[in-house]
């Protein structure tokens, strides 16, 4: 998973800010350094 804001995504609704999952490219809004941390946490959880 990564965030990007790179203009190359045009028909995202929130171009240009997205979100790669794998092969996908999804809407995302422009995040902060500690909206990546609280995903991270979030997922090392699950994986407990």
């Amino acid at each position: 998973m990564r965030w990007d804001n790179s203009p190359h995504w045009r028909n995202v609704r929130t171009f240009p800010y997205h979100k790669h999952e794998g092969d996908r490219v999804l809407p995302s809004a422009r995040v902060r350094i500690c909206d990546v941390i609280k995903v991270m946490e979030e997922t090392l959880e699950r994986q407990v």
